[in-house]
């Protein structure tokens, strides 16, 4: 992953053929064309490379709304690293100030205590109390889902196939009916689930933030 600057050659080769239109979960919502690839690139090159067009909120929410599926990576017949030229523009738009730096020492506390939800818990209330994080983050789970399971639950009835499932925190830590609901329908038809140990946060979430 380089800076901006060093994607700009890349930026030319954008046909807009519209692939990335066709296969954009966020284009499928909302219809806006700004915020497929191809229209994110046009305000990306306009803004922070040929500063053609000023740096408002409009344009940083087109370049936020991305999700990072890297679905329009494997769409593009150009091949262009979307997903890295969207990270590239975010790190050039992330703000400064002390409020920044508090938000940028707390995403790192995270991370480094991301396979400990009582200190998830703690450092979660911490940032809406101090107006960081959305009113609606939701705190973790009393219980996580995979301190509650054997590690190879057992299929009902003859096996039909075995799967190893990366469960991923949010599904652990937030969202464990979620996670019930998925293991009850696997092993209701059959399948044998192993739930690896020692798995913690892959990185996504601060990624893409």
């Amino acid at each position: 992953m380089h800076g901006l600057e060093q994607y700009r050659e890349l930026l030319d080769k954008c046909s807009t053929c519209g692939f990335c239109q066709a296969s954009c979960p966020v284009f499928g919502s909302d219809l806006f064309e700004a915020h497929t690839a191809r229209g994110r690139l046009q305000v990306i090159q306009a803004a922070l490379l040929d500063h053609t067009l000023p740096v408002s909120k409009r344009v940083k929410e087109i370049v936020g709304r991305c999700l990072l599926c890297t679905t329009c990576n494997r769409t593009c017949p150009g091949g262009l690293p979307l997903d890295e030229i969207t990270i590239a523009a975010r790190g050039l738009l992330r703000e400064g100030g002390p409020a920044a730096a508090l938000k940028r020492s707390l995403h790192k506390k995270l991370m480094e205590q991301r396979g400990d939800l009582g200190s998830l818990g703690k450092l979660s209330k911490l940032a809406r109390g101090l107006g960081l994080a959305p009113e609606d983050l939701p705190l973790p789970a009393e219980h996580p889902f995979l301190a509650q399971q054997p590690a190879s639950p057992t299929p009902a009835g003859p096996g039909r196939a075995r799967v190893a499932w990366l469960v991923g925190c949010a599904a652990n830590g937030f969202q464990t009916d979620t996670a019930e609901a998925v293991l009850e329908a696997l092993t209701a038809n059959g399948v044998e689930v192993l739930l690896p140990e020692g798995l913690g946060c892959c990185g996504l979430p601060a990624l893409v933030a």
